[in-house]
């Protein structure tokens, strides 16, 4: 583990004791004018963005062990094998000096409390399994040291996503659970979420904005703050207090929670850098009744993304800007599902303000919010994991061909997948560039062209200037999704020797041919040397 692993990890524990102070100092969020009138969402204007940030606080440095930085001190969780040893260990533990913090009965589990815990072992005997209870946190704050570039969003995320301007009926009797810090009330949301409250959860010193800006990006009704599922039905589950601070056994019984609450898609924008055995249980029991769980990659800038995303069958998802880049700070793995916008996304916070939202916190709720969308708009009856495999199917490439760690199957583009049986859509796409060192066969300039309508194209041509030089390129036929990648060996020296490699290609159709989206048809990029 490097030293930029152990300054994250020290984070996670030392945020919480001055989290509350960071957040409250850091860059208050405006109110909005007029407070003392109540208003209609369409009357009112939000106030000025702020930029806040995405968890608990900055940064600290410490040359601790990373062991004890995982899981909370002093507490176990304890899963029997049968329900009669549950049974029997709930009334030995009474009489016990260990304090039972809390019960998932599903489960067969106990959160356990004490200051030696070395005799659980002695007390519960073989039947029982000891792990750890893990924090859970709110994703790190993204370090300005590694973020080389970006374009915020803005307002714009659904632009983007290519959403239509009425996607009104979107997520209509689709039930997704935001598994968070709460949501507070807000002009740019519904006035009737649900809100369910995990046992034990602290709600003493009021509500994290987290929650309310992840569940604004899914249902949000004000201009300014548009949901990409307006018509879904939004149920709020806090796992986490006003610092933000939870841990495995509250996000395993909020995960429940949303099961019985009859989520379809469950959301969740925090994440640990522990594998809790009851976790991946109730991610598992999740599945097994039909849901989904997005969540989110993690903003360590680690070449491994947090659990539950890592869990199989998770959706995980990383963060791009405004122009399809990658963002440094979002964790990547050969396990990325997918990415989508995640960089100054207006959102809204608590006290009807409004942040500029940066964060795989807020890439995961477009996520959730399209698969919603599929469930709602399909013809058919699907459940959320068979909405999930579509989506994942319709994704614009990125990177280099095929999945990869940056951007997993590529980024979200909704409205893309939406419109994937509706006839007569003419759309190819100069997808990516990507140079390839490495390979003995493929080494060179990698080309992804990619059609992304529904209508196949025959021989459509490719003009890329590169090195100087001019390639032109017959691109063969292809039909509804298909992609075509040329590689051209050239261009190698520049890039070593300059560090940089300007790319630019423009598309041509043989006859005049309407394209759905013709910016897409041309792509000018410098690729870079990769960092290690």
């Amino acid at each position: 583990m490097n030293r930029n692993h152990l300054y994250a990890l020290t984070f996670l524990l030392l945020g919480i004791g001055v989290a509350w102070f960071i957040i409250r100092d850091a860059a208050a969020p405006s109110p909005l004018a007029n407070e003392g009138q109540v208003k209609s969402p369409v009357e009112r204007d939000l106030g000025s963005i702020s930029r806040l940030p995405e968890n608990l606080g900055a940064r600290k440095k410490s040359d601790d062990s990373p062991s004890d930085f995982f899981a909370i001190p002093n507490e176990r969780i304890v899963q029997f094998r049968s329900e009669a040893a549950y049974r029997a260990a709930l009334t030995r533990l009474g009489n016990s000096d260990y304090k039972i913090l809390g019960k998932l009965d599903r489960f067969r589990a106990l959160r356990l409390g004490g200051r030696d815990l070395s005799g659980l072992d002695d007390l519960l005997g073989e039947d029982a399994t000891i792990a750890s209870n893990y924090l859970v946190s709110l994703p790190l704050v993204p370090d300005p040291d590694i973020i080389t570039t970006g374009v915020g969003f803005g307002s714009s995320a659904l632009n983007f996503l290519n959403v239509p301007a009425d996607n009104s009926s979107w997520g209509e009797g689709v039930t997704i659970a935001v598994i968070d810090t709460g949501v507070t009330a807000h002009i740019a949301l519904p006035s009737d979420i649900r809100q369910i409250t995990v046992d034990g959860i602290n709600i003493d010193g009021g509500t994290h904005g987290h929650g309310t800006a992840v569940t604004s990006l899914i249902v949000g009704e004000h201009s300014r703050i548009p949901g990409i599922a307006p018509s879904s039905t939004p149920v709020s589950i806090r796992v986490a207090g006003a610092e933000g601070d939870s841990n495995s056994f509250f996000l395993a019984e909020g995960i429940l929670a949303a099961v019985n609450a009859g989520a379809q898609v469950i959301n969740i924008s925090m994440g640990s850098q522990g594998d809790s055995t009851i976790v991946r249980e109730a991610v598992a029991f999740a599945q097994e009744s039909g849901a989904v769980i997005v969540a989110s990659a993690g903003n360590d800038g680690f070449s491994q993304i947090s659990f539950p995303a890592a869990y199989d069958g998770v959706i995980s998802v990383g963060a791009i800007d405004a122009v399809g880049s990658h963002l440094n700070f979002s964790n990547t793995s050969d396990n990325l599902s997918i990415t989508a916008p995640g960089y100054e996304a207006l959102a809204a916070w608590t006290d009807d303000a409004a942040i500029s939202f940066t964060g795989t916190s807020a890439s995961a709720p477009f996520v959730s919010g399209a698969i919603a969308a599929i469930i709602s708009e399909s013809d058919t009856f699907i459940s959320g994991a068979q909405a999930a495999d579509i989506l994942l199917s319709y994704t614009n490439e990125a990177g280099a061909p095929g999945p990869d760690p940056f951007y997993g199957n590529g980024f979200l583009d909704a409205g893309r997948v939406i419109d994937r049986n509706t006839p007569g859509i003419t759309d190819l796409a100069v997808a990516s560039y990507n140079y390839e060192f490495d390979s003995a066969n493929d080494a060179g300039l990698q080309i992804s062209i990619e059609n992304q309508g529904t209508e196949t194209v025959n021989s459509s041509h490719l003009s890329v200037d590169v090195d100087g030089a001019n390639f032109p390129i017959t691109i063969p036929q292809l039909t509804q999704n298909e992609r075509f990648v040329v590689t051209l060996p050239v261009g190698q020296t520049t890039i070593e020797t300059t560090g940089a490699l300007p790319v630019s290609g423009l598309l041509t159709y043989p006859t005049e041919t309407t394209d759905a989206q013709p910016s897409n048809n041309q792509r000018s990029e410098i690729l870079t040397l990769p960092t290690d």
